[in-house]
């Protein structure tokens, strides 16, 4: 529940700044942002900051991530791979 929370709060925070499809607003809020970053910024995966995960390089912003996938206009695509 705690994570819908604070999914539900990124979408709002990315919001403020960029007004998002449906599509894209459910497929954000279906993934677990937590998988992808490294133990020591757990606390943070749902902030709108980019993440340091190893070897220099960094997880993108969610707001980045979805401006990009929501001007991709991907109709009928269900899945998008970003290689940073």
């Amino acid at each position: 529940m705690l994570k819908k929370r604070l999914l539900q709060r990124m979408i709002e925070d990315i919001e403020k700044d960029f007004k998002l499809d449906e599509n894209v607003k459910n497929a954000i809020l279906s993934i677990d942002r937590e998988l992808f970053v490294s133990p020591v910024f757990k606390h943070l995966a749902y902030q709108l900051d980019a993440l340091p995960l190893s070897d220099n390089q960094w997880i993108s912003s969610p707001l980045a991530v979805a401006k990009m996938t929501q001007y991709l206009e991907m109709d009928g695509v269900d899945s998008v791979l970003e290689i940073g």
